[in-house]
């Protein structure tokens, strides 16, 4: 009941201090202190130059699944967290024609095309043997175990609906060691096939 309430805040909130166009926050967080003393941690305490207009794992969610994945895996890419959460800013990312590469479909696709392209794109990114081809694959694998995208849900374009937004927001510890486990699995593999190259 008690997080019902605070998706019902936060969907409220949004609709009454959120510009749509810009996805941007100005206010403390609506659910307080809450989730934590910093009441503006919902975007790493800059509300002003931080936005989420999609509603994906928050960037800082990416990055910090990402270093500790990292932790033990010897990888050397140094900015790997930072470029994982980039990935969501890449021209193209969020074209409906590449849902795939949040683990989500296109509106009228299938579930099991979508998992064909996201493969596919895991495949080929990982081929490259770059920090930037592996960024890419972390960044739709960790997707994957977000709750709006699991399953290949569709993505028809516009604003992500109340329950992804709070889902990809509020990761359950679940799902974030379910994302830190698969990627710490991807970066082993891309450690092993890239040897050579590094």
């Amino acid at each position: 009941m008690k997080r019902l309430a605070r998706l019902l805040l936060m969907l409220l909130v949004s609709l009454f201090f959120a510009s749509s166009a810009v996805a941007r926050y100005l206010e403390s967080d609506p659910i307080g202190v809450e989730d934590g003393p910093n009441t503006y941690v919902y975007v790493k305490g800059n509300p002003v130059n931080l936005v989420d207009p999609t509603g994906l794992f928050t960037p800082w969610n990416h990055n910090d699944m990402t270093k500790a994945a990292m932790s033990g895996t010897g990888n050397s890419c140094t900015n790997l967290p930072a470029l994982v959460a980039l990935v969501d800013k890449l021209p193209g990312s969020q074209n409906i024609e590449n849902s795939h590469w949040h683990a989500m479909r296109p509106c009228h696709g299938s579930p099991e095309a979508a998992q064909r392209a996201f493969n596919s794109y895991i495949d080929a990114s990982l081929k490259e043997c770059t920090c930037e081809g592996l960024a890419r694959a972390l960044h739709a694998v960790q997707d994957s175990f977000a709750r709006g995208h699991a399953g290949f849900q569709p993505w028809c374009g516009g604003t992500p609906s109340a329950s992804h937004l709070w889902h990809d927001g509020n990761p359950s510890p679940q799902d974030r060691n379910g994302a830190i486990n698969a990627s710490a699995g991807l970066i082993r593999q891309f450690n092993d096939k890239c040897k050579c190259k590094d």
